[in-house]
């Protein structure tokens, strides 16, 4: 899955890219480790949440890793000079205790988080820093540009991983519905991708991340209704302080 997820990715960037208006390319070399840096973090980030969707839950590895605006409104007002009022301080707290609250569980082998929530955990951080870079990138080197460097960049994780973890499942087990349910992920899954990015043109990283970011309440709902998935008190509690946590970082 994250290998054609990279693809496909790396296919609708490819084409966005080269579509777009585009500023004049650089070869700069602050300008590209800026790229090269939000194109890493983003692809890889993906690739620690579909690990922790291997091992854990949606509730869990989707509401971490969703939480990861918190980082990045940190990153706007320290390095990039943005400005946030108290209430949406506040939520930037919210969303930190919702990553301590949802990702903590005490185990019988001693160790505090799951191997879902230490994935989802690496997913948070990579993400919270590839908002800010991507913010900076934008800026720099135009989105068009920012989009041949995530193509170039997810094709070459993508593929890398795939030969290195090598091939796994059954193709058998691919019927019309389940084969269905994986193009329709690769689609939405390309076509976010690039909605969050464009939107980082016309918006600061401190408001843009956190609207982008509120997909797990959809996504934990679902797992509950389709897959499933126990709702504990704790991912309940931890829902409503996302929800509010997203609301007021999002406040203008």
């Amino acid at each position: 899955m994250f290998f054609w997820a990279a693809l496909v990715e790396a296919a609708t960037f490819l084409l966005i890219g080269l579509t777009l208006p585009r500023l004049p390319w650089s070869w700069d070399v602050g300008a590209v480790a800026v790229a090269l840096f939000a194109a890493l973090t983003g692809i890889v980030g993906y690739l620690f949440f579909y690990e922790g969707l291997a091992v854990g839950t949606v509730s869990v590895v989707g509401t971490v890793t969703a939480a990861y605006p918190a980082l990045t409104v940190v990153l706007g007002v320290t390095i990039l000079g943005e400005t946030i009022t108290g209430v949406q301080a506040f939520g930037v707290v919210l969303l930190l205790l919702v990553v301590v609250l949802v990702a903590y569980e005490p185990r019988k082998d001693g160790r505090i988080i799951s191997r879902a929530a230490a994935f989802a955990i690496l997913g948070f951080v990579l993400w919270g820093l590839w908002g800010g870079a991507v913010k900076v990138s934008i800026g720099t080197i135009g989105e068009a540009n920012l989009f041949l460097w995530y193509a170039v960049v997810n094709a070459i994780v993508g593929t890398t991983y795939f030969a290195w973890r090598g091939r796994k499942g059954d193709p058998a087990a691919l019927d019309r519905r389940t084969n269905s349910l994986i193009a329709y992920t690769l689609f939405s899954g390309a076509v976010s991708a690039f909605a969050v990015n464009y939107a980082y043109t016309s918006g600061p990283a401190s408001l843009v991340t956190p609207v982008a970011g509120s997909y797990p309440v959809i996504a934990t709902l679902a797992a509950a209704i389709v897959l499933k998935e126990r709702m504990t008190p704790r991912i309940v509690l931890g829902l409503f302080a996302f929800v509010a946590g997203i609301v007021l970082v999002a406040w203008a």
